[in-house]
């Protein structure tokens, strides 16, 4: 009877590691093909960006070859996914009202410049956390996968309370 009740819980535990296994493989594809295209989409963005600044492309033209960068929708660390997902927002807003017909100006393109050059410093981080740490197949990269954006929540809501702490504590004393 015990063996029967110990085999059964063993067949439990294996389905359930594989199937946790199996969903954190798909997942890493899915999440790295994601990154990927953002990727693209910004290099030419930048490209097109480049050139209007160089005065090598008229604006109407590049106004046919933006590409604006899909809904992000991945949610992997949610404290770090939230900001990635306000930052890629706030860049096609930037971009849809320069193009939507009003004037160009340098200083709008430098913004946007800069926004494709940090947005792309995040994704490519994002992609560099998949190849070398979550994304090899491995017992410690399974067990990173199930456990950074836990450990990540916790260091981020606790840098947010010292945060506010401190904040309230200054606004008292002024």
């Amino acid at each position: 009877m015990i063996l029967a009740i110990l085999s059964g819980l063993c067949s439990l535990l294996l389905t359930l590691i594989g199937y946790f296994y199996n969903s954190w493989k798909n997942e890493i594809k899915a999440s790295r093909a994601i990154y990927l295209q953002y990727l693209w989409k910004l290099e030419l963005n930048r490209t097109i960006l480049q050139q209007i600044r160089n005065s090598h492309i008229p604006i109407e033209l590049a106004c046919q070859q933006v590409q604006l960068l899909d809904p992000y929708t991945l949610c992997y660390i949610p404290s770090l996914d939230n900001h990635l997902y306000q930052q890629l927002l706030k860049y096609n807003i930037d971009l849809i009202v320069p193009l939507s017909g009003s004037k160009f100006h340098i200083d709008d393109i430098d913004r946007l410049l800069r926004q494709t050059k940090s947005i792309s410093q995040i994704i490519t981080s994002r992609i560099s956390l998949i190849d070398h740490v979550i994304g090899k197949v491995s017992p410690t990269s399974f067990l990173c996968y199930l456990s950074i954006p836990i450990i990540i929540d916790k260091i981020v809501l606790k840098a947010l309370s010292t945060a506010n702490y401190n904040k309230g504590q200054k606004c008292k004393q002024d």
